[in-house]
């Protein structure tokens, strides 16, 4: 999430001193429909990429 901070607005005064790990996978999604045109190609890799995330082992233990 902390990639995409300045993609989605996110900012330091307004949002906090954690505003880098303050987000959601929905935020991240908006912001690739809003500035990517290709961006059904670019949804579904991140949606893959997500269920990746969220399937693994290690993301239940973190």
């Amino acid at each position: 999430m902390e990639d995409f901070a300045s993609v989605i607005g996110k900012n330091e005064l307004e949002d906090g001193k954690e505003f880098k790990y303050n987000g959601s996978y929905e935020d991240i999604a908006v912001a690739i429909r809003k500035n990517i045109p290709a961006w059904m190609v670019d949804m579904e890799r991140f949606f893959e990429l997500v269920v990746l995330i969220i399937s693994t082992p290690m993301a239940m233990t973190t």
